[in-house]
């Protein structure tokens, strides 16, 4: 007898429950932290029962790696499209880089939740590491297609890398607030957009 290959397939209703269920936990985790975020307040944002959230996540830190996951999966993506709208060739650095810009700019829960994560992580989180990882990636591509040179030391170029997203990610308010304290007739036109760099002195 040939099984049905539907039968354990997600409802419809279910993936919205998880999708309602993330976007909650994103939002309480990047403004009040995981540990201070109970299971009841993210049912109550997620409009959900609390019961539903371990039994699609299993328990908050299932909630918090499924986020996580869910995070490192927007920047690939991210990553993807920019090689996809360069054609044949892929992308380069600075497109890959506009990509995931954009990408941040439409989740600005995940900058914060990002900025919050890195600077008072919560045990057992792998956020940093997965993202290490998939940068890694990224910057073998670029070594395969000529965009990063592949006599220069891998790490360095991961580091690199790691340093323009992530500098930028936490110095970019510094630079708003800064502004925003000016006196009008001091203010520029345009914020400043940070552009962080790292050099190796050997």
């Amino acid at each position: 007898m040939v099984e049905n290959s539907h039968e354990d397939a997600p409802h419809e209703g279910d993936l919205a429950s998880v999708a309602r269920i993330r976007q909650a936990a994103l939002r309480l985790f990047a403004t009040q932290g995981v540990s201070s975020t109970p299971l009841r307040a993210i049912a109550a944002e997620a409009r959900v029962t609390v019961g539903l959230i371990p039994h699609h996540f299993g328990s908050k830190n299932g909630l918090r790696d499924g986020l996580e996951r869910w995070i490192v999966a927007q920047f690939a993506d991210a990553l993807a499209q920019a090689n996809a709208a360069a054609g044949e060739q892929g992308a380069n650095a600075q497109e890959r880089q506009a990509h995931v810009n954009a990408m941040l700019e439409q989740n600005p829960f995940i900058k914060d939740y990002m900025r919050r994560e890195f600077l008072h992580p919560h045990p057992g989180g792998t956020l940093l590491k997965q993202l290490t990882e998939l940068i890694a990636d990224s910057v073998d591509d670029m070594r395969a297609r000529g965009f990063a040179s592949s006599s220069r030391d891998r790490t360095d170029q991961v580091v690199a890398a790691m340093v323009r997203q992530l500098g930028t990610l936490f110095l970019q308010p510094m630079v708003d607030q800064v502004i925003d304290v000016l006196p009008p007739s001091q203010k520029p036109f345009s914020t400043p957009e940070l552009v962080v760099e790292m050099r190796r002195n050997d």
